[in-house]
C-alpha cells in the first residue's frame, strides 16, 4: 500500500520579512554604488566646483567619498 502524501511547504512571516529586507537592502547598496561611481567619475569638475565654496580660509577642505579624495 501507498501513502502519497503532498507536502506544502509554510513560510513564516519571519523568514519573508528577511528575504524582503535582503532586497531592500541589496537595492539600496546598488543605488550608492551608482551614486558614488558618478561622483567619482565627476569628480574633476566637483572639485573645481566644490573648493571655491567650502574655501573660508587659505587651506582647502576635501571630500572623502568611500574612501576616495573628491
Amino acid at each position: 500500500m501507498v501513502v502519497e502524501v503532498d507536502v506544502i511547504p509554510v513560510v513564516s512571516q519571519d523568514i519573508w520579512q528577511g528575504i524582503i529586507l535582503q532586497a531592500v537592502v541589496l537595492v539600496i547598496r546598488q543605488a550608492v554604488e551608482m551614486v558614488v561611481a558618478t561622483i567619482v567619475e565627476n569628480r574633476g569638475t566637483l572639485l573645481e566646483n566644490a573648493l571655491p565654496i567650502l574655501d573660508t580660509s587659505t587651506d582647502y577642505k576635501y571630500i572623502i567619498v568611500a574612501g576616495q579624495l573628491i
